[in-house]
């Protein structure tokens, strides 16, 4: 599940998640924003507080591929996402199935129902998968996103690829579904 995968869990605090991510990887900070996030309609409450931490993974023993990148997102000084992100060449595909192929295996442990997606646009093809605990659409969303990106170049040789996860677990947090 989400927790062996990346050894955080949902509604940890930043501090918490900074020294888990130290234990099992080399990292250096990136970007670190912070910005109130207006009160739901109708909610009368007050705005929330999401700030967005970037780290670069210099080194991991799950992620073979190049350029590693892991942001997570706290809502209130709660983890409710994460986004990791690898690249691959276009002579590393291989290596990217292999990865894919694993983490697909291992997030279906989890999140059992699966919806497949296909991505394309001018430059850019894909295709992945959303995954879902439940399909009950009046709970808070705790959902996993797994995916691969093939961003053309001029000279298919040239091609890179991206393995991207996204992970978003709204149950410890105030947001509502509409918005993460």
């Amino acid at each position: 599940d989400f927790e062996r995968l990346f050894s955080v869990t949902p509604g940890m605090n930043m501090p918490a998640l900074v020294t888990a991510l130290q234990q099992i990887s080399k990292i250096t900070l990136l970007n670190q924003q912070t910005e109130k996030l207006k009160p739901y309609p109708g909610s009368g409450g007050d705005s929330i507080l999401n700030e967005t931490i970037t780290y670069r993974i210099n080194s991991s023993a799950c992620l073979p591929g190049n350029n590693n990148t892991i942001k997570f997102e706290f809502a209130d000084g709660k983890l409710y996402k994460a986004y990791l992100v690898t690249d691959y060449s276009a002579n590393e595909f291989n290596d990217l199935m292999s990865n894919f192929d694993f983490l697909h295996k291992q997030i279906l442990k989890s999140w059992t129902h699966e919806k497949q997606i296909t991505l394309s646009g001018n430059d850019i093809e894909g295709s992945g998968y959303n995954f879902y605990k439940t399909l009950d659409k009046n709970i808070k969303t705790d959902m996993c996103m797994l995916q691969y990106v093939k961003n053309k170049a001029a000279n298919p040789s040239n091609d890179k690829y991206q393995l991207e996860v996204l992970w978003v677990n709204l149950n410890n947090t105030r947001m509502e579904n509409s918005s993460f």
